[in-house]
């Protein structure tokens, strides 16, 4: 008796069928979890950032007439310096260095540490009551309302009613043109636009004084034009309002008028 052939079956279909069935529900769990994924980026970063990904090599520091000074960084109207940074995923990775002795550095302190001090950003942005975070949407300055910024590794928190540190060490110098550190900071509670600092660096040298203010100014989210925008708004910090502006003149006006009446009756 003849028996039939069994019928011939395609084992390299049958085998992606198999795999594909086993791993479309994985996919399906890969992309539910999509938002506990983006939790854990920031700290996916911390371990990748290294050597590349988002190292900000920002400020460079040196000493000169006993004090902190600042290269590299943009520059306001008024002369005060700002570091600007961005988010990404929530997170960045700040960085400070020495200024190289080819730059005309190399006057830090070995052994010293540098630091960071928070202060008032009131006065500057003419601000009725202290603020120590600034957040501007994109089109002005508003309420950061419950905002931070944490510095991971460290206890540190940002808000807009204060700091929970004094001075918060950045980190040591090796030699005196040997500095390079990092610090990441993570945004909580966030919305796209640009948040930021006004804070100094500080050292343990002794007799060198902490660096003169700046801003430091993390966009996150925000496109070319807006945030243009607010290096607009934050720039016209610096110039005098149009009251002040003609008392000054009509001061300077009145002096011109009564010198030679003084001069004639002197």
């Amino acid at each position: 008796m003849i028996h039939p052939l069994p019928a011939k079956t395609n084992k390299r279909s049958s085998g992606i069928s198999v795999f594909l069935g086993s791993i479309l529900p994985l996919i399906r769990k890969v992309l539910e979890m999509k938002r506990l994924l983006t939790l854990f980026a920031p700290f996916v970063v911390i371990l990748l950032c290294d050597t590349s990904l988002s190292q900000a090599h920002g400020p460079m520091l040196d000493v000169a007439d006993g004090r902190i000074t600042i290269q590299t960084v943009e520059t306001l109207i008024d002369g005060t310096p700002l570091y600007d940074d961005e988010f990404a995923f929530n997170f960045t990775n700040l960085g400070w260095q020495a200024l190289p002795i080819a730059l005309g550095g190399g006057h830090l302190a070995p052994g010293s540490t540098i630091g960071m001090t928070v202060l008032d950003l009131a006065p500057k942005l003419k601000l009725t009551q202290p603020a120590f975070l600034f957040y501007h949407d994109g089109t002005s300055f508003t309420d950061p309302g419950s905002a931070s910024l944490a510095i991971l590794g460290t206890t540190g928190v940002i808000s807009k009613t204060g700091a929970s540190f004094s001075n918060l060490p950045i980190g040591t110098v090796i030699d005196a043109d040997d500095f390079h550190d990092h610090l990441g900071v993570l945004l909580r509670n966030g919305s796209p636009g640009v948040y930021g600092i006004l804070f100094s660096n500080t050292t343990t040298s002794p007799g060198v004084a902490s660096s003169f203010p700046y801003y430091l100014a993390i966009n996150n989210d925000l496109g070319p034009d807006g945030y243009n925008k607010f290096l607009r708004d934050l720039n016209a910090t610096a110039i005098p309002e149009v009251p002040t502006l003609i008392t000054t003149l009509g001061i300077c006006l009145l002096l011109l008028l009564t010198r030679p009446w003084t001069a004639r009756n002197g």
